[in-house]
């Protein structure tokens, strides 16, 4: 299956107060007030739409493995066993 390559657009960038701006067409599917996540990937600039969950960009890839040790867990009893335990003579199957 061939991949389409999307149709590049040559954009100007402005000033707008003490930032650089761009103005992005219509057709690129971004709303006035949306949330968008800007990163750069070699040379290019790459904007996607924020998370809706609210969640910044690496967020959870910031988090660190958890450092506690747990206590090793005990192995599953069989399903018969168990059913016995919980509901005596009626748990059989």
């Amino acid at each position: 299956m061939a991949t389409l390559k999307p149709k590049s657009q040559e954009l100007t960038v402005f000033k707008s107060g003490n930032s650089a701006a761009l103005r992005l067409p219509k057709a690129l599917g971004f709303v006035p007030g949306e949330r968008v996540v800007a990163y750069r990937d070699g040379e290019a600039l790459v904007l996607r739409h924020a998370d809706p969950m609210g969640w910044p960009a690496g967020y959870f890839d910031s988090w660190e493995a958890a450092t506690i040790d747990l206590p090793e867990r005990a192995p599953a009893e069989d399903c018969e066993v168990r059913l016995k335990r919980l509901f005596g003579d009626q748990g059989s199957l």
